[in-house]
């Protein structure tokens, strides 16, 4: 499994959002998590990130502790899973294009050392999205 939760719990307060939520992703698999509003997708989100620990449970990332109710969130490991956003207004800076801001990360993680690098990165990024490289002159509004 690429992505496992097992019996996760999280409560704001009294509150109880999730109680002992399972579920598991394989690479190249896509899961949605959807439902009305109020019941947790936002803070599952949040847990799988890092943000929350869980109250009870694990997350596996590739099989290894990402996070548990005992082990803190393992933030170099964490690097490998991100969310992405519905709104891209949310996640992008509307005036800075696509290329600068995906380099501006690359560079701040440290992916990459040096220009030549990052600049390879950045062609294995776009092909594994599958989306051509004159992407990275548009900015967000554009695409």
């Amino acid at each position: 499994m690429l992505l496992q939760a097992n019996e996760i719990s999280l409560s704001y307060g009294e509150r109880c959002i999730l109680d002992k939520a399972s579920f598991c992703a394989s690479e190249g698999e896509f899961v949605g998590i959807y439902g009305p509003s109020g019941c947790g997708k936002s803070t599952l989100n949040r847990l799988l990130c890092g943000l929350h620990p869980p109250r009870t449970g694990e997350v596996l990332l590739d099989g290894a502790l990402l996070v548990s109710e005992k082990q803190p969130y393992d933030r170099a490991r964490g690097l490998a899973i991100q969310p992405v956003y519905q709104q891209p207004y949310s996640s992008l800076d509307f005036n800075q294009r696509i290329g600068r801001g995906l380099r501006e990360l690359i560079r701040y993680h440290g992916f990459a050392s040096g220009r030549k690098e990052t600049e390879k990165l950045c062609d294995q990024v776009l092909e594994q999205v599958g989306l051509e490289r004159d992407i990275l002159r548009h900015r967000p509004h554009q695409i």
